[in-house]
């Protein structure tokens, strides 16, 4: 069976599964998911590039778990 999972999609899972470990992070990858993704668009950054901030943004305190 072919299964495909983009790569944003994994960043989001993966941000998911840090904030079950740890209380303490609880929604706030996704808040800085969302205003790095919104000040990318009031900058009128391409569409590819406001999804590689977000991207970013999800994943910026994984390596302090």
């Amino acid at each position: 069976m072919d299964m495909e999972i983009g790569l944003f999609e994994l960043i989001l899972s993966l941000s998911f599964v840090v904030e079950t470990v740890s209380s303490e992070v609880y929604n706030h990858h996704k808040r800085v998911t969302y205003i790095a993704f919104r000040i990318a668009e009031e900058m009128e950054i391409k569409r590819d590039e406001q999804i590689n901030v977000a991207i970013v943004a999800a994943v910026h305190d994984i390596g302090v778990l």
